[in-house]
């Protein structure tokens, strides 16, 4: 078993720091025990089955960055990467697929073709030539992943942590495409990866659902992928209010309230019953003044007990519409023509 505790420390000033020890063991209450014993500050993490003293090895290869020296090889600086990590990888079989781990002993080094497309990935982040790259990743003769990243560390300290996390987007893309047949593994390994960097480098809550947004997900295996990989709240905003929607609201403020006024309208046909009042309240042809919209959509929330800030544009959630222009007392104001309703 592989196991994850958290436990108070002090550094060399003698302040409190928070400390993650990471693992094996193949008797955890005794172990646990002995732990509690000698502090009482220790709680356990995550407690994962089937591990190995290979994986525990590899584990603690993978996180070396974060590793407490004064503490021992076993003992890390607390990190949300480190959490991150084995929330995301509940089993040791999942961690294997994207590490490689454990080192198999009959193998004779990983697969050039991947060594190709590491070097590939490492050409985008540092300032020398493919071929260069790759000589030099084929004659360390690496066994598995974890010694791939152990090199990257030592060799590239200050953008390691960009190269690593581009090689296990572009892995774990191959570990689901490869069990496609849609399209081409290496087309879809090229798209997932160029959303991902771009998702992973846009730097706030727009910018991100803009990319996802923006993304031809019209392959259903992509699609699929992509979905699987990007943070809960972004999956479910998009699956639910759809990306036009997403992409016109922006703020994660907004997008939320759109989110939890749908699920409030769907209780109890909500949602079907504000469709049909809009229907109601609105026909095809007509022309109105934004101001006039604006009114009559919060009239129609009122009755079907919505709470939300009616706005003129919520009519392009139910009609295709264009913009209208009105001259009233010799000023030009704005508003909207319904051209047909639209269809899920």
């Amino acid at each position: 078993m592989i196991y994850v505790l958290k436990s108070a420390g002090y550094d060399e000033s003698n302040k409190f720091i928070e400390l993650i020890k990471i693992g094996f063991t193949d008797n955890w209450e005794k172990r646990f025990a002995s732990y509690l014993l000698h502090n009482p500050t220790i709680v356990p993490l995550f407690l994962i089955e089937g591990g190995t003293m290979d994986d525990e090895y590899c584990l603690h290869k993978y996180f070396q960055k974060y590793q407490y020296k004064s503490y021992g090889n076993e003992w890390f600086q607390y990190s949300e990467s480190i959490i991150k990590f084995f929330s995301e990888f509940s089993s040791i079989e999942e961690m294997r697929e994207i590490i490689l781990i454990p080192r198999q002993k009959d193998s004779h080094g990983l697969k050039i073709s991947i060594i190709k497309q590491i070097a590939s990935i490492m050409e985008d982040s540092i300032s020398l030539d493919y071929q260069i790259i790759l000589n030099r990743l084929v004659q360390e003769q690496f066994i598995d992943m974890s010694q791939i990243f152990y090199y990257i560390r030592n060799n590239y300290s200050d953008i390691a942590d960009t190269i690593i996390d581009k090689i296990i987007f572009w892995y774990q893309a191959k570990k689901k495409i490869d069990k496609n047949d849609q399209k081409s593994s290496s087309i879809l390994e090229g798209l997932f990866l160029d959303f991902m960097i771009q998702f992973k480098n846009a730097p706030d809550f727009y910018q991100k659902m803009k990319v996802l947004c923006e993304e031809d997900l019209s392959d259903l295996c992509l699609k699929e992928i992509v979905l699987e990989s990007i943070p809960n709240p972004f999956k479910k905003y998009y699956i639910t209010l759809g990306p036009e929607t997403c992409k016109r609201l922006g703020s994660s403020d907004r997008v939320k309230r759109a989110y939890e006024d749908h699920l409030l309208m769907s209780e109890g046909n909500g949602e079907d019953s504000l469709e049909k009042e809009i229907y109601e309240e609105f026909v095809v042809g007509e022309k109105s003044l934004s101001s006039e919209v604006k009114r009559r959509i919060g009239e129609v929330y009122k009755k079907v007990g919505l709470k939300k800030t009616p706005k003129a544009v919520d009519i392009g959630n139910w009609f295709e519409t264009k913009r209208a222009r009105f001259r009233i007392e010799g000023k030009e104001k704005e508003g909207f023509e319904l051209l047909a309703k639209k269809t899920n």
